[in-house]
């Protein structure tokens, strides 16, 4: 009896979650980093803060997501010079 390969699609669906807030973070905190070029109050510093810490945990998160998921997916060829 062959086992069935599990249902990657949620997990696939949630690094695309993952992905999509990590960019409106890095949204968020290059417009911190010009207001903060601009004139540096510490406010947009502690924001800053929050938002790298939080962007570096979802970098975290979704390479662990992503480690998972490795196992299960099929090898790519990718063309040679000349294809």
């Amino acid at each position: 009896m062959a086992s069935e390969a599990p249902d990657l699609d949620p997990l696939a669906e949630l690094i695309e979650q993952l992905e999509a807030k990590e960019q409106e973070l890095s949204a968020e905190r290059r417009e911190l980093h010009h207001r903060i070029d601009t004139f540096a109050d510490d406010l947009a510093v502690h924001r800053e803060r929050e938002v790298s810490s939080r962007r570096r945990e979802l970098h975290r998160d979704i390479d662990e997501l992503r480690a998972l998921l490795r196992p299960f997916r099929r090898t790519e060829t990718r063309p040679t010079k000349g294809d």
